[in-house]
């Protein structure tokens, strides 16, 4: 019985993985077309549609490319605060960028801009983030927050439930942007140590409990309530290794699908145009789908053949009580199978 439980979480397993693998390869194509079009649009000047489809394509596959894109996009725009604020997102998910010189510049550049309207950019962030952000006693959004401000001195209030507030004063350069990171500390709530006649004098002042009549609980009862309970499972393990057998084969049937449209794509007319490194791709994906199915096929054909034979072999309920030294054994098997459930 044990065999049989580790061999269905084994199979559960590699299922989730699989699926997985699957789900996050099919996100990563999706970002790609995104990004593609949005390559496409920018090189068009369409500068506006080319930030939604990248904004789509961060959205499926959260790269720190995609916010380089956005943020040039954004500057041929002509939009200098989100140009500023995407290049400074791009430095803060890849702190080494190799490009990290050339895009201090271009931050410098954008600061300058916006010194000539007389107003500069502040970050700030949180961790954890959602906290509320409260500036001169205004509250204007959540962490992570981006706003431009006029040069000068301001009061920042960060609030969130169950950490302690922070206050802080900040000073706008006019020449330079402000990034603000905080650290959330949670509130540690102890209670109050009480002194001994603080004790006795919450214990003279509680009302008198009634006693409560308990039922008696005795052995014959609890063997009796186990036999009960493992008699409404039986099949349970039938039911069990058909549900992984019926989820195995859908699986496979999915995959195979995957890999035939993979197949189907590869020697379409489009073929043609595409490199030889493409066409490799396609072929490599349409094949190991292929395989995945086939492994799945025969994991979920076990599974089923496993459930026609425990449907015959699982024990079914007795009709007589058994004798005491049979009860304390089924008792005792009880505890077992609940240990390795929760296990």
């Amino acid at each position: 019985m044990i065999g049989w439980f580790r061999s269905f979480f084994v199979v559960i397993i590699m299922l989730a993985s699989l699926i997985s693998f699957a789900q996050d390869d099919s996100k990563k194509e999706e970002a790609k077309k995104h990004f593609e079009l949005g390559k496409a649009y920018y090189k068009q000047s369409e500068y506006k549609k080319a930030i939604e489809e990248f904004q789509k394509a961060y959205s499926y596959y959260p790269h720190s490319v995609i916010l380089y894109n956005i943020a040039q996009a954004y500057e041929k725009e002509g939009n200098i605060p989100m140009a500023l604020r995407y290049f400074k997102e791009y430095l803060r998910a890849s702190p080494n960028a190799e490009d990290k010189n050339i895009i201090l510049i271009a931050i410098q550049n954008l600061e300058k801009k916006l010194q000539e309207k007389g107003i500069q950019q502040v970050g700030i962030y949180s961790t954890p983030p959602d906290a509320e952000v409260a500036i001169n006693g205004n509250i204007v959004g959540k962490t992570p927050f981006v706003i431009e401000l006029s040069p000068g001195k301001y009061t920042l209030s960060l609030t969130k439930k169950g950490y302690i507030p922070i206050d802080k004063e900040f000073v706008v350069s006019p020449d330079k942007s402000l990034e603000l990171d905080f650290t959330l500390n949670e509130i540690n709530v102890e209670e109050t140590k009480k002194t001994p006649v603080e004790i006795r004098r919450d214990v003279a002042q509680e009302e008198p409990k009634k006693l409560e009549v308990k039922p008696d609980i005795t052995r014959e009862t609890v063997l009796r309530s186990v036999k009960e309970e493992k008699s409404e499972g039986k099949r349970l393990w039938t039911y069990i290794m058909g549900g992984a057998g019926i989820l195995t084969v859908g699986t496979g049937v999915v995959l195979g699908i995957m890999a035939t449209s993979a197949e189907s794509n590869l020697k379409s007319d489009k073929n043609i145009t595409r490199s030889q490194e493409d066409a490799q791709r396609l072929a490599d994906k349409a094949q190991n789908y292929a395989m995945l199915a086939n492994i799945f096929y025969g994991a979920g054909a076990a599974c089923l053949v496993s459930a026609t034979v425990l449907f015959f072999t699982e024990s079914k309920k007795e009709k007589k009580d058994k004798p005491q030294g049979a009860g304390i054994l089924y008792f005792n098997d009880m505890v077992f199978f609940s240990y390795n459930k929760r296990f």
